[in-house]
């Protein structure tokens, strides 16, 4: 996060395009990034799997409230300054 940060910084100092232009540069370097950066890794050991028997996924009413909460913000901001 802070790399992206300083990249988009970096870029609208040298190269002053339009933000969401930026933030698409940016997002498809990481992109690529991760895509040469996988196939470096190795994978899961076979005799090791995870097991989601006894893993609760449910999330609570008060989560899914401050989620609402949160995207109606996200949209007032954007509304705002966009």
């Amino acid at each position: 996060m802070m790399n992206s940060i300083s990249t988009l910084s970096a870029m609208k100092i040298h190269r002053p395009l339009h933000s969401f232009i930026r933030i698409w540069i940016v997002f498809m370097a990481r992109l690529v990034i991760g895509a040469l950066v996988s196939p470096t890794t190795p994978s899961p050991a076979p005799e090791r799997p995870v097991r989601l028997a006894n893993v609760r996924f449910a999330t609570g009413p008060m989560v899914n409230l401050a989620g609402l909460a949160i995207i109606a913000i996200l949209i007032g901001l954007y509304a705002l300054f966009w």
